[in-house]
């Protein structure tokens, strides 16, 4: 149960992402006693995230109060984590998703691999598996196997030269997008 000031703070940032974006992304980045608002802000951004999917403005608004909640160093967000990554996943590689949402995304994907996955062992496999499943889904369509190239690109070298590169000619051979491809072999001439 929460206390009645928690209470009216959490609606109070809430109606603040709707009229004062600035000001909630950066309450959610540096208060310090939220601690038990965290699963209340999370189950409000997934619900939003999935109500909003052709809603880039929006989910933009929600990816950036996620990226604050994330990088909040008065907050404990490790347990929460198993709960964020599957909206955070939706926003890099669903269908109806623009590609800045898409970059967005991946770039808090990005902070959530590399500020975790040492500390939890299957973070970071769990992540890589499933954009890799996504890359090569032959029903996907080629915008949300860039959006999963994208985010696995961005994740490490290591992801590139471990995953991306020697599944590559598999990819060009069973799926091949040619933007995709494309975007590939950029990446590989670095």
């Amino acid at each position: 149960m929460l206390t009645k000031e928690l209470s009216m703070y959490f609606e109070k940032i809430i109606q603040a992402m709707e009229t004062e974006e600035d000001i909630a992304i950066e309450c959610l980045k540096n208060e310090s006693g939220i601690q038990q608002l965290v699963p209340y802000f999370i189950h409000h951004f997934n619900q939003q995230i999935m109500k909003n999917l052709k809603n880039s403005p929006k989910l933009k608004t929600v990816l950036m109060m996620y990226n604050s909640l994330l990088r909040n160093q008065f907050i404990f967000i490790d347990v929460y984590l198993h709960q964020v990554l599957p909206s955070l996943l939706t926003c890099v590689i669903g269908k109806y998703v623009d590609e800045s949402v898409r970059f967005i995304s991946s770039d808090v994907i990005k902070y959530v691999y590399q500020e975790f996955a040492n500390k939890y062992k299957t973070l970071g496999p769990r992540i890589v598996r499933t954009l890799v499943k996504t890359w090569f889904d032959k029903n996907a369509e080629e915008c949300v196997h860039l959006g999963a190239i994208h985010c696995l690109s961005i994740l490490s070298k290591e992801v590139i030269n471990n995953v991306i590169k020697p599944k590559f000619e598999v990819y060009k051979k069973e799926i091949g997008y040619k933007g995709v491809i494309e975007k590939i072999n950029n990446l590989l001439q670095y």
